[in-house]
């Protein structure tokens, strides 16, 4: 389960040129590097949002920053009330996971497909 955020184009709200998916998730406290845990409580699972996809339409480039912008800042305002650690994103390949490199995501030790951001990271980005 997972909520669907679509981007349109302009002009046309019938065409989707890019969407994202949010949804609950956890993280193994022991697959997130020390570095990270420093300040997180020693319970087995960390509470973190999951980006499960994110996708854009070829013909739009740049609009792949945009859509993480608007899903980070999403995860910001969530955690506000209900609890999370980290946002998660889960990577399709290796040009998906240099995407999320280059804005700060780091690989998890025994996944180096799915990379996550600390939850301060991301309020410091979007405090409002």
């Amino acid at each position: 389960m997972a909520a669907v955020i679509v981007f349109t184009a302009s002009g046309e709200p019938n065409r989707v040129v890019g969407y994202y998916t949010l949804c609950a998730t956890s993280v193994e406290l022991r697959g997130l590097p020390e570095e990270a845990v420093k300040s997180l409580p020693r319970y087995p699972q960390v509470p973190g949002i999951l980006i499960g996809r994110l996708a854009r339409d070829v013909g739009h480039p740049g609009l792949g920053r945009l859509l993480l912008a608007d899903a980070l800042s999403r995860c910001a305002r969530s955690a506000k009330e209900i609890a999370a650690a980290v946002v998660v994103v889960d990577a399709k390949d290796k040009s998906a996971a240099d995407f999320y490199s280059r804005f700060g995501f780091i690989s998890l030790l025994k996944m180096k497909s799915h990379l996550f951001l600390p939850m301060e990271t991301v309020q410091k980005l979007y405090s409002s």
